[in-house]
């Protein structure tokens, strides 16, 4: 048991040179690197003086505090440098005016979500506690007799209470800086805390029980070098992750993974030796068979697993991810992304197709690159390419469909040099016909829209040759989803925009079929009424009038309709007298005759004549229609102040309350079959509220309607 204590201390020195020779070659003259460096060197010297003295039993255990303390003292300005340079940052943050605050270095691995100048003062006063504590146990361990006068008082060795003292002391500071670091910044120091929270949680409960009992436990003392020796290489993956305590500290993947394969192999032979002992133990007669059988199965399982390429694969790509820095900076590389399709600079004379080609070709490296686009029939179409396009602004595209079914079914970035190489990787894919058309092809890179396919880009080999690893396909295929949205949402605008100058013309075109609709229904009353009226000057007159009037209104909507917009005129004020004649006028054909009144003649409304004559006489139509010759239809208008009142009323069929509100104002709902359109009313409410007024509708089935218009009051001056 005393050669592997010894073996655990040794092992532990000898990590911590080669940590403290990493981290000095890469060391660029930042203090917490410094005082970093410093611990790891003073941790050499400890775990080699314990091996030692374990070896020869000759030191004293006791003097090895010295060391141990000067450790202690590095470790913990190590974690209050920390703390100062994060809280010094984020304070700079915080001091400054919304908007205006700077956001954290891309590289900076720690970070905190709160002003703290508070918390940085108080620990900052740890400083000389810590340092006059170590001097103190340092002080005692070179001069033992001194403590003599002060064990009596504490009933234990002051150097083991001083030294609970530190481990409480860094217990604080590893809890502070986990509990204040951003949640999505705390991988970077998770291993930190865990590892040296271990070793000043295993001090703590050693000293702790020393000064319980007044004497140090030796076993609790001897595994002290294999808790560090498992330790170190939390400490080392924290620090290739934050380069910026001392540099970029370079951790070769390959020996980490053959290192973790070679260790994963030895605990598996060691399940295996321990699961065939049991076996042959308690197997009774066929447990030798079994522990062969086992042994000799697990054996043939173990090397299928370490010569399955996928599995060797599987567990590079687990330690690249989790292991490693990252060989991207993702928030500059989203950031520049999204900058970049919407920047409104000399690169955005670029059509959209060549900049989302661009954009992903700057990711890697690639001179150039070509869009296509999936089509209805499942067929890649050619669109464009970066820098320039091919002669004749086009490129023979293969016929296949391979290509486009692998994409859509696995969603890969294809490279084809890996194809070319090994082709049973890319089941069901043909390349053939696309090297031919592409000879310089590099890498294919699916556009995903709502997880299908919507086109893929091809990327041209680089000038500088260079690999591809799982990062560059994941930030590929990421920003070839957002460049495939980008086109997706530019796509749906364009025919957006199409579809609402449509929208607006058959608006238009549905206005004028409206009007035109009134028209013919007033000259059919003319035609029906000239075999009985014929001799009639008056009605001859009326007649004529009738034409004139509907030649006219006739004319400015064919106009109108020609233009493609309604043409609006300036609004001015008229007499609602003038308007109340002409719809009497206008409608006196149709039955019920309308009855007008207004209780001021000259009671006027700010608006285009022509535009409201023909609101009140759709409405007054809608009455008519729905109303016994019997009935009554009548229009009304009278002056309410700030606002004047125009009622149309009639003694009709009615409506109910869930059609007023569910149907009535909808454009084109109509309860007059193919003889009408469903837009008098909705046109009515559309013009009411652009004058900033509203519309009121009262009815009940059986015994009439009420609209009730409420317009602004304007002052009869600039009279038409």
């Amino acid at each position: 048991m005393l050669e592997f204590s010894i073996f655990g201390y040794f092992a532990a020195s000898t990590l911590y040179v080669i940590l403290s020779i990493l981290l000095l070659t890469s060391w660029r003259g930042r203090l917490q690197g410094a005082l970093l460096v410093c611990a790891t060197l003073v941790s050499v010297l400890w775990a080699a003086g314990n091996g030692y003295s374990l070896g020869i039993d000759l030191l004293y255990r006791y003097q090895l505090f010295a060391i141990e303390a000067v450790k202690n003292i590095f470790l913990c300005l190590f974690l209050l440098r920390l703390l100062d340079t994060t809280d010094s940052r984020t304070d700079s943050q915080a001091d400054s005016p919304p908007g205006l605050q700077a956001p954290l270095k891309a590289n900076s691995n720690i970070g905190f979500g709160e002003p703290s100048s508070a918390r940085n003062n108080t620990f900052q006063r740890l400083k000389p506690t810590v340092v006059t504590l170590g001097a103190a146990i340092i002080l005692f361990s070179l001069y033992p007799s001194l403590g003599s006068f002060i064990a009596p008082l504490t009933k234990s060795d002051p150097r083991v209470l001083m030294m609970m003292a530190f481990n409480i002391i860094g217990l604080l500071l590893i809890e502070q800086l986990y509990r204040n670091t951003r949640p999505e910044q705390r991988w970077a120091i998770r291993y930190l805390c865990v590892g040296l929270g271990t070793l000043f949680v295993y001090d703590f409960m050693m000293y702790a029980k020393a000064a319980l009992f007044g004497t140090l436990d030796e076993q609790l003392w001897n595994a002290r070098g294999m808790i560090n020796t498992a330790v170190i290489p939390m400490l080392t993956i924290s620090i290739a992750r934050n380069p910026k305590w001392s540099g970029d500290l370079f951790v070769s993947r390959k020996v980490i993974f053959h290192s973790t394969a070679l260790v994963g192999t030895g605990v598996y032979l060691l399940l295996m030796a321990t699961t065939g002992y049991y076996i042959r133990e308690f197997g009774g007669s066929w447990g030798e068979i079994g522990q062969i059988a086992f042994i000799t199965a697990s054996i043939l399982l173990l090397i299928v697993l370490l010569s399955s390429g996928q599995i060797r694969a599987a567990v590079k790509v687990f330690f690249n991810k989790h292991f490693f820095s990252y060989k991207y900076e993702y928030r500059e590389e989203w950031i520049k992304l999204n900058r970049y399709l919407t920047s409104m600079d000399s690169q955005a004379n670029e059509p959209i197709t060549e900049r989302c080609i661009h954009a992903l070709a700057d990711i890697v490296g690639s001179q150039s690159g070509h869009l296509w686009l999936i089509d209805e029939n499942n067929d890649a179409q050619y669109q464009s390419s970066w820098p320039r396009p091919f002669e004749n602004e086009s490129i023979p595209t293969p016929r296949d469909h391979s290509l486009v079914n692998f994409l859509g079914h696995t969603q890969w970035v294809v490279e084809a040099s890996e194809y070319f190489e090994t082709p049973e990787m890319y089941t069901g894919l043909n390349l053939d016909n696309w090297q031919v058309s592409l000879p310089k092809l590099w890498l294919v890179v699916p556009l995903l829209h709502q997880e299908k396919l919507y086109g893929f880009i091809t990327l041209n080999k680089p000038t500088v040759p260079r690999s591809i690893n799982w990062e560059d396909h994941d930030l590929l295929k990421t920003v070839g989803i957002q460049l495939a949205n980008h086109l997706v949402l530019l796509n749906t605008s364009e025919q957006l925009a199409s579809a609402q100058q449509f929208e607006a013309y058959n608006r238009l075109s549905a206005f004028v079929v409206h009007d035109l609709k009134n028209l013919v229904a007033q000259l059919s009353m003319v035609v029906t009424n000239a075999e009985k009226h014929k001799t009639n000057p008056e009605f001859i007159d009326d007649a004529m009038d009738t034409l004139s009037h509907a030649v006219d209104k006739m004319s400015r909507l064919l106009s109108q309709l020609k233009k493609g917009d309604i043409e609006r005129k300036p609004n001015r004020s008229v007499f609602l007298a003038t308007i109340f004649d002409e719809l009497c006028t206008q409608q006196k054909g149709m039955q019920p005759l309308l009855t007008c009144e207004i209780d001021n003649p000259k009671l006027a409304i700010r608006t285009d004549h022509d535009k409201l004559t023909a609101i009140l006489g759709h409405l007054i139509q809608n009455a008519q229609e729905a109303t016994e010759d019997e009935g009554t239809v009548k229009i009304v208008a009278y002056d309410k102040g700030t606002q004047i009142h125009i009622e149309v009323s009639d003694t009709g069929t009615g409506m109910s309350s869930s059609f007023i509100r569910n149907r009535l104002f909808k454009p084109f709902d109509t309860t007059k079959g193919n003889a009408g359109m469903g837009i008098g009313v909705f046109e009515a409410q559309q013009y009411v509220e652009s004058h900033g007024g509203t519309i009121d509708v009262t009815s009940e089935v059986g015994k009439g309607t009420q609209f009730t218009l409420l317009l602004p009051a304007h002052p009869n001056t600039d009279i038409h």
